[in-house]
C-alpha cells in the first residue's frame, strides 16, 4: 500500500479517467481584469462554489470561484460519464479600484464529479473557503471527504496542507500533512471501534508543490512526497 492508500486510488483513478477522456468542451477565454466576479463567469456558465477574502496579504478582498457549463445535467453526473469537465478554478486578486486581477486560471485540479463509483460528489457552495489568508478546497466522496489548503506564496498558489477522512474496505483512514512542518501523520481505525493506530512520516523536502504540479500523476504517485509507508488495518476481534 502506498503512503496514502485509499485517497491516493481514487485520486489517481479520478486522474486516469480524465487523462484517458479528454472533454469535448471549450473554455472560453477570461478577462485580465474584471470589475466583479460575474466579469470571469463567461456565458453559458455558473457559480458552483465562491469564496471571498485576503489571499495576498494586500488587505483587500480576493475572490476564488470554481465555474461549471450551466447545460451539464445531474442525470449527466449520475450515469457516470467520464467525459465530464474539470470544474475551472478561477482566483483573482482585489485591486485599489475595486476590480479583479486574475491571478489562476485552473482546469484540473477539481476533477468533475461521479456518483457511479467512489469518486467526488458534486461541488457545494461552502466547498471553497478563505480563512487567515489561505484557500481551501473540500470535497465530499462516497465514504469520506479531503481537502487541500493552499497559500499564495513566491507568485504562486502552494500547497501547504492536506486531510483525508475515509473508509477503506474494514478500516477507517486517516491522512494529515503539513508541508510546512514538512510531516505527515497517517492513522487507520477499524469500521465499528474507537481506537486508532498511526505512524507519523516525514514528508519530501523541497519547494511546497504548486497547485498545478498537485493536479498531476506525477505527483500521486510519488506519494504526495510523503515518505513511507501508511499503517495496515488492525484485525478486529472476532
Amino acid at each position: 500500500m502506498t503512503a496514502l492508500g485509499a485517497p491516493l486510488l481514487v485520486f489517481a483513478a479520478s486522474a486516469l479517467a480524465q487523462s484517458n477522456n479528454a472533454p469535448l468542451i471549450d473554455y472560453p477565454s477570461l478577462p485580465a481584469i474584471a470589475a466583479s466576479a460575474k466579469g470571469f463567469v463567461a456565458k453559458g456558465w455558473a457559480t458552483a462554489s465562491k469564496a471571498e477574502g485576503d489571499l495576498n496579504g494586500d488587505g483587500r478582498s480576493d475572490i476564488a470561484l470554481a465555474l461549471w457549463p450551466e447545460n451539464l445535467s445531474t442525470k449527466d453526473i449520475h450515469l457516470g460519464q467520464t467525459d465530464l469537465p474539470s470544474y475551472r478554478l478561477v482566483i483573482a486578486f482585489g485591486q485599489v479600484d475595486g476590480s479583479y486581477r486574475l491571478m489562476l486560471d485552473n482546469k484540473t485540479l477539481m476533477v468533475p464529479p461521479n456518483y457511479s463509483g467512489a469518486y467526488e460528489d458534486i461541488l457545494e457552495s461552502r466547498s471553497l473557503r478563505i480563512a487567515r489568508g489561505s484557500l481551501d478546497i473540500s470535497r465530499e466522496l462516497l465514504r469520506g471527504h479531503y481537502r487541500y489548503r493552499f497559500r499564495w506564496s513566491d507568485k504562486a498558489f502552494r500547497l501547504i496542507g492536506y486531510e483525508y477522512a475515509g473508509s477503506d474496505g474494514g478500516c477507517i483512514s486517516f491522512t494529515s500533512i503539513n508541508y510546512l512542518r514538512k510531516r505527515a501523520k497517517l492513522e487507520v481505525m477499524p469500521i465499528g471501534e474507537d481506537r486508532r493506530s498511526g505512524v507519523i512520516r516525514q514528508v519530501k523536502r523541497g519547494p511546497l508543490p504548486t497547485m498545478n504540479k498537485v493536479a498531476t500523476l506525477e505527483f500521486l504517485a510519488d506519494g504526495m512526497r510523503v515518505i513511507g509507508q501508511s499503517p495496515d488495518c488492525p484485525r478486529t476481534n472476532e
